[in-house]
């Protein structure tokens, strides 16, 4: 910034052939008056003065938001608030889990540049990075951050604790508390309310950090979710396979399954892959999953 002012300063000089001669007599005479004690005092001071104005500057750097280098996936229109942050569904089903979390608190936003969420390549990709599938009704929806994160004042991410009531088992097996629930736990991307805030902040927006389909991507209590589960964690909660891209609600598999035929999505997909290889365009492996899911557990 500074350099960009002196350069602009100085071409301002040299393309003003009255002005170039205005400043070689003013500099002459600074020369001259260089000797004089009280110009050496009036340098200092000036000195001093810049000095602090540089300070304030990278002090105003410093406190910048700063955007990760990777795209949110889900900023912007998803981002909403927690459904229920007092936390007391959890607590009274899932006392052991409850007691790892506390409801997320910061003052300060502290950017972070985060890799992207997985991505899986295939419906198969999906399947083997899963230890259970189940058809779960979520029960409650919070944000939460670690008890060793509770007194950090800033954040980039918190968690999502999904209460949830296991419906039925579909493949493999998950362990359950309190008439079958249990929690699972997805990364959640949190955003100051207030643009441009960085510090104080009492109010915070969260979206979900994966690149599940756009409309898929904010759970909501009382539906129903067919969810691909990676092991049980240290906090007992299980991760989401593939960062929350096996989570799908039912309403949108019927929706899918009611638009589009399953080979006929089957041959877009690999014509895809073998044009553009990005799968994540356009939801297509979203879309496509959901119909094997339909397929295989429905």
């Amino acid at each position: 910034m500074i350099k960009l002012v002196y350069r602009k300063a100085f071409d301002e000089i040299t393309a003003d052939q009255a002005l170039l001669v205005q400043t070689t007599e003013k500099m002459g005479k600074a020369h001259r008056a260089k000797k004089h004690p009280a110009f050496r005092q009036y340098a200092v001071i000036c000195a001093f003065v810049g000095v602090l104005l540089i300070l304030a500057l990278v002090r105003m750097e410093s406190l910048q938001v700063q955007t990760p280098a990777t795209a949110r996936p889900s900023a912007g229109e998803t981002a909403t608030s927690p459904a229920d942050m007092s936390g007391n569904i959890l607590a009274a089903l899932l006392p052991n889990v409850a007691s790892h979390y506390v409801p997320f608190q910061a003052t300060s936003y502290g950017g972070s540049k985060a890799p992207a969420p997985f991505f899986p390549f295939s419906y198969q990709e999906l399947q083997e990075s899963s230890v259970a599938v189940l058809l779960v009704t979520v029960e409650d929806i919070g944000v939460y951050r670690k008890n060793e994160e509770a007194y950090q004042p800033k954040a980039s991410f918190g968690t999502y604790l999904y209460t949830v009531k296991v419906d039925r088992v579909l493949q493999g097996q998950a362990d359950t508390d309190n008439g079958d629930h249990l929690a699972i736990a997805e990364r959640a991307w949190a955003d100051p309310v207030q643009a441009g805030q960085v510090e104080n902040i009492v109010d915070w927006q969260f979206s979900p950090y994966t690149f599940r389909a756009e409309a898929t991507r904010t759970l909501a209590t009382g539906k129903q979710y067919v969810v691909f589960l990676q092991a049980k964690d240290e906090t007992g909660c299980y991760p989401p396979a593939s960062n929350g891209f096996g989570i799908f609600p039912i309403d949108y598999i019927d929706q899918e399954a009611a638009r589009s035929v399953l080979p006929e999505l089957e041959e877009q997909y690999k014509l895809m892959v073998k044009t553009t290889r990005a799968p994540m365009e356009h939801d297509l492996l979203f879309r496509l999953s959901s119909l094997y899911v339909k397929r295989d557990f429905l």
